[in-house]
């Protein structure tokens, strides 16, 4: 069994932060779990930085506020109990269109 408290596992980087709460590479090698999970709450009116990742899925679900992604510059909007999935090699980024925070899961696979 693996169990985080989110108390222990917030890490802030400006515009968002980041609770880290599932990293097998974090583990001391104690999971066989091939995903990381990560809640994260992005600022009004803010964006994250635009990364890809080369051989991993990132799969989003946006529990409140609403936005706009961009996946290899398409634009598609975001809003709550929404997936997306990102596949490999694809740059994206979030922007935040709203006045209140946006709330999502992030989900990395495999690692």
């Amino acid at each position: 069994m693996v169990k985080k408290d989110m108390k222990n596992c917030n890490y802030p980087h400006g515009a968002i932060i980041i609770w880290d709460l599932l990293n097998p590479q974090k583990s001391n090698g104690n999971s066989k779990i091939e995903y990381s999970i990560f809640y994260v709450v992005l600022k009004a009116k803010k964006s994250t930085v635009k990364y890809k990742l080369e051989n991993n899925f990132v799969i989003y679900y946006i529990f409140e506020g609403k936005g706009l992604i961009y996946i290899n510059g398409e634009e598609e909007k975001i809003y709550p109990v929404q997936v997306i999935v990102i596949p490999p090699d694809s740059p994206h980024h979030i922007e935040n269109t709203a006045n209140i925070e946006l709330k999502y899961m992030r989900i990395v696979y495999p690692i």
